[in-house]
């Protein structure tokens, strides 16, 4: 009798270890797939936004343009190529570029470039994308995002392909890659960590099944001390993901803004003014519709840099004259929207002055001489946000034509 109980407590016993070992790799396993499967979700958040990012750094109708081998300027494609190798490094990214259709092949548009790819030739635009993945071709044809993991001779990589319309209505792919070779690194802590917990376990567990009433008080001690690791393993998740959750803010701070002004760009403007413009939103003010006058004569006098940088100040003096409430943005070219969502009828007035005063003060500045155009409107709910545009836009022309007369 007393040796079937001790078969029966050690056939028990290895049940229990059975169990144990069974748990202890679900656990990993799981570990293991959470922390691939959170990584890899705020890969493609990034990658989502960046892809979102890129036709705000290009000129509206870039892709409108973008027709054939001669149809984009060398300058206008190393300045994209400038602004987009300055994204990539800020953003931590591997590869950004657009992708165009003609006659069924698919061609660069505007690529980032190695040095070493920049030394191997000067002009990467409308170059042909002979090995475009399926999965791309499929988002182009849908018109429906695909994110795609691959691996060659420099890495593994994730990518994104993203189908979107230019100002014209011409469908290009805005795609961007990220590195996610360090995934492996994460996954071999993560399971390290997973198999220290569950060999800890088994080094209790063990002590614990052989002579439970002998250890209890010492199994007390044991599992206060896995506690304390887990919460100090718990509070190493939360510092990674907030980490990561203020990357991602960061990266769709950058996707609203303008890359030569740092202002509000033309996208998130019209997102503002229509949810400004809905019916039941209650929201009542003015929208300011600036116009820098022969913005052009600068640029062929004075040069496109210096263009660029009288665009930057303005933004920047948009940004100082404007209240609280109110949302500077570039529009495009050398126009701004100045919205003033807490602006009385009796207040407009004061506020054009103002933003004619300011800028004028700028061209005194600069030795340049700035004339300035601006057309406010009223923002209504119900009122589609088309027409409110249309509306300022008369009104900007109306100013300009005062302005010429004598």
């Amino acid at each position: 009798m007393k040796r079937e109980s001790l078969w029966f407590l050690k056939d028990n016993l290895n049940r229990c270890l059975m169990v144990y070992v069974i748990a202890s790799l679900a656990y990993m396993g799981l570990s293991v797939y959470t922390s691939w499967h959170d990584t890899m979700r705020g890969v493609d958040r990034q990658l989502e936004l960046a892809a979102l990012a890129l036709p705000g750094m290009l000129a509206p109708d870039f892709h409108d343009r973008a027709t054939d081998s001669e149809s984009i300027s060398l300058d206008e494609e190393l300045r994209n190529r400038e602004v987009f190798g300055q994204y990539v490094k800020r953003a931590n990214l591997a590869w950004i570029y657009t992708l165009i259709e003609q006659d069924g092949r698919f061609f660069f548009a505007a690529p980032n470039v190695s040095d070493q790819e920049a030394a191997e030739q000067l002009r990467w635009y409308y170059y042909p994308y002979p090995e475009i993945p399926g999965q791309f071709i499929e988002a182009y044809k849908t018109e429906t995002p695909v994110w795609v993991s691959y691996s060659d001779r420099w890495g593994h990589f994730r990518s994104v392909a993203y189908p979107l319309r230019s100002r014209g209505g011409r469908l290009f792919l805005a795609c961007a890659d990220y590195d996610i070779s360090f995934v492996k690194a994460v996954l071999i802590r993560e399971a390290f960590f997973s198999c220290c917990v569950a060999a800890l376990f088994l080094l209790v567990a063990i002590p614990f099944f052989l002579a439970y009433r002998k250890h209890a008080r010492a199994m007390e001690g044991l599992v206060l001390d896995l506690e304390r690791y887990s919460n100090d393993l718990e509070s190493m998740v939360r510092d990674r993901t907030q980490g990561l959750n203020n990357a991602l803010e960061e990266l769709e701070d950058l996707a609203n803004r303008d890359y030569l002004t740092g202002i509000y760009n033309r996208r998130y403007g019209m997102e503002t003014l229509k949810r400004m413009t809905d019916p039941e939103s209650g929201y009542r003010g003015w929208l300011l519709l600036v116009d820098l006058d022969d913005f052009k004569g600068i640029n062929d006098t004075l040069g496109h840099q210096t263009g660029d940088d009288l665009l930057q100040q303005v933004g920047a003096v948009l940004s100082d004259i404007s209240g609280e409430e109110d949302l500077p943005i570039r529009y495009g070219g050398d126009e701004f929207i100045v919205i003033c969502p807490d602006c009385k009828d009796g207040e407009i007035d004061g506020k054009v002055d103002t933003v004619k005063k300011a800028i004028l003060e700028l061209g005194d500045r600069r030795g340049c001489p700035l004339s300035v155009s601006i057309g406010a409107t009223r923002i209504v709910p119900g009122i589609p946000v088309r027409f409110i545009i249309d509306e300022a836009d008369r009104c900007l022309y109306s100013d300009k034509k005062r302005a010429k007369l004598p």
